[in-house]
C-alpha cells in the first residue's frame, strides 16, 4: 500500500475572502480608514488647486468637516479597541498581556519617529526664521547719488 507523502497548500485567498473573514469592527475601521485617506486626498487636491474648479470658501468647510469627522470616528474606533483590550487584560483572558505588550510596542514604533519628525522640523524651521530675521543681517542700503 502506497502512501504520498504530498501535502497541499490551501487555495490563496481572495481579496474578497480576506475582507469578509474580517470581523465587523475591522471592516468598519477599515472602511472609516479607506474613506479617511479619499478625503484627505481631496482635500489636498482642493486646497492646492489640482482640481479643475474653483472651490468656494464653503465647499472647502465642508471637505473639513467631513475630515474631522472621520479622523473623530477613527479616534473613536481606536478608543473602543483599547477599551475592550483593557477589560480583556482586566479580566484575565489568556494572550491579553501579550497583546497589550504588541500593542505598545507597535504604538511605540510608530509614534518615536512621528515625534522626532515633527521636533526636527520645528527646530529647522525656528532657524531658518531666525536666519532670515535676525539682526545680524546687513540692511539692504541704496547707494548715495551725490
Amino acid at each position: 500500500m502506497a502512501t504520498s507523502d504530498v501535502v497541499h497548500a490551501p487555495a490563496r485567498a481572495g481579496l474578497w475572502q480576506v475582507i469578509r473573514s474580517a470581523s465587523s469592527p475591522s471592516r468598519l475601521a477599515g472602511g472609516v480608514g479607506l474613506l479617511a485617506v479619499v478625503s484627505g486626498v481631496a482635500t489636498y487636491a482642493t486646497v492646492t488647486g489640482l482640481v479643475p474648479y474653483h472651490p468656494t470658501s464653503r465647499s472647502l468647510i465642508a471637505l473639513l468637516l467631513i475630515n474631522l469627522a472621520l479622523v473623530l470616528s477613527l479616534g473613536g474606533l481606536i478608543g473602543w479597541r483599547l477599551a475592550r483590550l483593557w477589560i480583556a487584560r482586566r479580566s484575565g483572558i489568556a494572550g491579553a498581556k501579550l497583546h497589550v505588550r504588541l500593542v505598545a510596542l507597535f504604538s511605540a514604533i510608530a509614534v518615536i519617529p512621528a515625534i522626532l519628525v515633527a521636533v526636527f522640523a520645528a527646530v529647522s524651521l525656528d532657524l531658518g526664521l531666525e536666519a532670515w530675521f535676525s539682526a545680524r543681517a546687513m540692511p539692504f542700503t541704496l547707494p548715495s547719488v551725490t
